[in-house]
């Protein structure tokens, strides 16, 4: 595991480290639950409607206080709404942040030893170590397999021929 001592605080992190990828999920989730949200908003639309259809066939006037009171509820209803979904699109913004984050940092880290691998080749190379909260531990795994098997064979190599 990596030593808790090197992390550095918060405010220091780069927490985009793959736009392409983290942009277009933050954005993805964010539609998905706005749209959820709507489709929740126009259940309730439909159910102001019936109670107006209600009162229409009930032959209430305009200005009676069953249609005031319709009115002041769906004026309730719209800001709660509106509140709701300003709400959820900071949320999901700063944990789509977060979550993208654990998806793309192994991702980062792997991309970062391949990169290194012509610098490495003359030495034995390291090992992939990811965060505990991190996704893909198998990757690093399957990584840190193959270049000990590698080393191991290296070391065979020089073994024989040197």
């Amino acid at each position: 595991m990596k030593d808790e001592k090197n992390i550095p605080p918060l405010y220091k992190r780069k927490f985009i480290i793959n736009k392409n990828f983290q942009y277009r999920f933050i954005f993805r989730m964010m539609v998905s639950s706005t749209l959820t949200i709507l489709l929740i908003f126009a259940l309730n639309l439909y159910i102001f409607f019936n109670f107006n259809e209600l009162g229409e066939a009930l032959e209430l006037s305009v200005r009676s206080t069953y249609y005031e009171f319709l009115n002041d509820q769906f004026k309730l209803l719209v800001s709660v709404y509106c509140g709701v979904v300003v709400t959820n699109l900071v949320f999901w913004y700063f944990y789509g942040i977060y979550y993208s984050h654990r998806i793309a940092g192994p991702i980062h880290n792997l991309k970062l030893k391949f990169e290194a691998e012509d610098e490495l080749a003359k030495k034995r190379r390291e090992k992939a170590i990811f965060r505990k909260n991190d996704f893909f531990h198998d990757i690093a795994d399957t990584y840190n397999n193959t270049i000990a098997k590698d080393n191991e064979e290296g070391t065979h190599k020089k073994k024989k021929v040197g």
